[in-house]
């Protein structure tokens, strides 16, 4: 049985020792308690703890399974965290090695480049390997950063520039809200997160 359906069958049982708890008997047309059945019930107090022993028990039972299989589940979530963790480390190292590798690869394409250009080479060919120099596009290269943002704005050119939306700083956005300042659009929640050992 699945967790939701062992969460849904305790609730129906919850519900059951409630109905127990408050559960008053019919009475027949001679004035005596009946069960759902119709059949005259002797005695109130041992059919209402009757009542309430098996909707109890039917709970307990039901608790207990709850409990095993959340325990498994929580397992399963420590496996998962684990391997994710694993994942992550080797990832880290992937990359790190990927970057120095990218490094030496620019390095090395830079020693190539200076070398052929000082040595007034435009093509090398080789079983191995064709090396050609290469005229790129036109590309832009800004001096000074700041200097340039400057001369943009003041010459009503912000085509050039590109915006960022800003961000939130929810941390001083909760430091005002606790000193009681009242921020519309803002409020402090507290959300509920799972801790599995």
């Amino acid at each position: 049985m699945k967790l939701y359906e062992l969460t849904n069958e305790m609730n129906d049982a919850a519900e059951s020792l409630e109905a127990a708890l408050a559960w008053e008997p019919d009475t027949n047309a001679d004035g005596k308690p009946i069960d759902e059945d119709g059949n005259v019930i002797a005695n109130i107090e041992e059919y209402r703890a009757e009542l309430l022993a098996v909707s109890a028990e039917l709970l307990n039972a039901l608790s207990g399974a709850f409990d095993e299989k959340a325990g498994n589940v929580a397992v399963y979530i420590k496996n998962l965290k684990a391997e994710a963790e694993a994942l992550h480390k080797e990832e880290r190292a992937l990359k790190f090695r990927r970057q120095v590798k990218e490094r030496a690869l620019e390095r090395m394409v830079g020693y190539l480049l200076d070398e052929m250009q000082r040595a007034g080479k435009d093509k090398i060919s080789t079983p191995q390997a064709a090396i050609s120099i290469r005229n790129n596009a036109l590309s832009v290269k800004i001096d000074d950063e700041k200097s340039f943002v400057e001369w943009a704005q003041k010459n009503d050119h912000d085509e050039l520039l590109k915006f960022s939306q800003p961000e939130i700083r929810k941390t001083e956005v909760k430091n005002l809200i606790n000193s009681g300042e009242n921020v519309p659009g803002a409020s402090l929640i507290r959300t509920q997160s799972l801790i599995v050992k």
